[in-house]
């Protein structure tokens, strides 16, 4: 036990709280903390309940602290940010905090984390539901049969835009039996190269130099839109 979880988890009002949520006795509530002592609070209670934890914020600054301070703690935090909202038609937009968002929302269908941090612009716009997002995501394999013309299709459904040269996340260019990947939820895009209708080999590459990077077992494709 981290040696400041003592005072905290020997202290009746805690105990009292666990029991509560362990038992289903919600909401409750804890009052008189600041900042650093609600994650406290946080990362204590989720390893006591073993029970993960969505934390409401009123603005992103205090959910990147909050979830700063629990990796801190040795948590595994997720920053769900909010998307940008545009009010008027424009010819170009970033995707960057949607493409976080779908990030987050992989893993929380993969279970890893303990907390999610959520302001509340983040938390109230909808998003994919649980099956959709299941649905849409899926996996390449090396050795794995896939038709290039089928995957390109697959990808459009997805959100993917096709380029003729993948610039960014949530992109897809095709030259003969190379396809050019970029997973919203990755840092590097993906080449997967094709022997007629099989992934011969998938890499990551480096999106300036274009050279080759580590040879990749299997790719993780998740959806590049949260309205597809």
């Amino acid at each position: 036990m981290r040696f400041y979880d003592r005072p905290l988890a020997e202290s009746e009002a805690f105990s009292a709280l666990c029991r509560a949520v362990e038992k289903g006795r919600v909401p409750v509530g804890a009052a008189g903390l600041s900042h650093i002592h609600k994650a406290h609070l946080a990362a204590l209670l989720q390893e006591k309940t073993d029970r993960r934890c969505l934390v409401i914020t009123a603005e992103e600054g205090e959910a990147a602290r909050f979830c700063e301070d629990l990796t801190a703690m040795g948590c595994r935090p997720l920053l769900f940010p909010a998307r940008d909202l545009s009010l008027r038609a424009v010819d170009a937009a970033s995707l960057q905090f949607e493409q976080q968002r779908l990030n987050v929302l992989c893993h929380l269908l993969e279970g890893e984390y303990t907390h999610v941090l959520c302001p509340l612009d983040a938390l109230l716009p909808f998003t994919l539901p649980p099956d959709v997002l299941y649905r849409r995501s899926f996996t390449l394999k090396e050795g794995q049969t896939e038709d290039p013309d089928a995957l390109c299709a697959r990808l459009v459904e997805c959100g993917y835009t096709r380029a003729a040269k993948v610039e960014g996340p949530g992109q897809f260019a095709r030259r003969g039996g190379i396809l050019d990947l970029f997973p919203a939820d990755r840092e590097e895009p993906v080449r997967v190269e094709f022997w007629d209708d099989t992934i011969d080999t998938l890499h990551a590459f480096d999106l300036l130099s274009q050279r080759r990077g580590d040879r990749l077992g299997e790719l993780a494709v998740p959806p590049a839109r949260e309205v597809l």
